[in-house]
């Protein structure tokens, strides 16, 4: 079943005002979920326009939760990939890594994660020398993680 953009909206508005008193934050969060639910289900544009939309908010002024940013924003990348929209599937998951290296409390897996998807794409792109630059780091990270 395709959603239209009006419906997308309808999405989006209801779930901002279930909750009057919502932060930001908890509502980019409720999106999020919404999104990988979306995604599960194989509606990968629905999906995109609700990541989308939770990072729109995780980048909110009073918004300070960099982690909800960098797995929205690893998602968003993970659904333009599976719809061959590549060059924007690089873009996202670049501003998730910097997040995550930038942030010192940040969740070494999530790291991982998303320098794995970084790699996918940079061998899609043919850059397999890069990729495996990636891709070696990420295992470095795990060995470090296991070692203590």
């Amino acid at each position: 079943m395709y959603v239209f953009k009006s419906d997308e909206d309808k999405i989006f508005k209801s779930l901002s005002t279930e909750n009057g008193d919502q932060s930001a934050s908890s509502l980019a969060k409720r999106l999020d979920r919404q999104a990988l639910s979306k995604a599960q289900e194989g509606h990968l544009s629905e999906a995109e326009t609700l990541f989308r939309q939770a990072v729109e908010l995780f980048t909110a002024p009073s918004q300070a939760e960099p982690s909800g940013l960098a797995a929205s924003l690893q998602h968003l990348s993970e659904v333009c990939f599976e719809q061959g929209k590549f060059i924007q599937s690089e873009d996202y998951i670049k501003k998730a890594l910097a997040i995550l290296e930038k942030e010192p409390a940040a969740d070494q897996l999530e790291l991982v994660e998303s320098l794995k998807l970084y790699a996918k794409i940079l061998r899609q792109k043919k850059f397999n020398y890069k990729a495996a630059q990636v891709e070696a780091r990420a295992r470095d990270i795990l060995r470090k993680k296991r070692e203590g």
